[in-house]
């Protein structure tokens, strides 16, 4: 195995984030610390894989890279595309699979064009 020199070393590291529907508004007593619901949750699994990213050296955040459920290369993974402030694409399971592995490589090379990018 053979040593690069890395420019630029990328932290990374997947989670599953769920949410639910909420209400617009909670009623609750003033000075109340926790605020919660006792209403049974219908779906454990609604939700995404969130990877989160930063640039060890600078220690500078990149984009959310957020994989949601939904047909890969379907319609809303092209609607999508457009969307700058984060990559958001679409899996059958909304877990991380080889394509939308690869994507975020390509993700976060693009950010550094031309030097040589580690990740761990």
């Amino acid at each position: 195995m053979r040593k690069e020199k890395v420019e630029v070393l990328i932290s990374a590291d997947e989670m599953f984030t769920k949410f639910h529907e909420s209400c617009d508004k909670v009623l609750v007593p003033l000075g109340t610390k926790r605020v919660g619901s006792s209403v049974k949750i219908d779906n454990e699994k609604a939700g995404c894989t969130s990877v989160v990213s930063m640039e060890m050296m600078s220690r500078q955040l990149l984009p959310p890279f957020l994989v949601h459920k939904g047909t890969f290369g379907g319609t809303l993974m092209k609607k999508w595309r457009t969307h700058t402030s984060s990559t958001v694409v679409f899996t059958e399971t909304h877990w991380m699979t080889e394509e939308t592995a690869i994507l975020y490589l390509q993700m976060v090379v693009g950010l550094y064009p031309e030097k040589i990018v580690g990740i761990v």
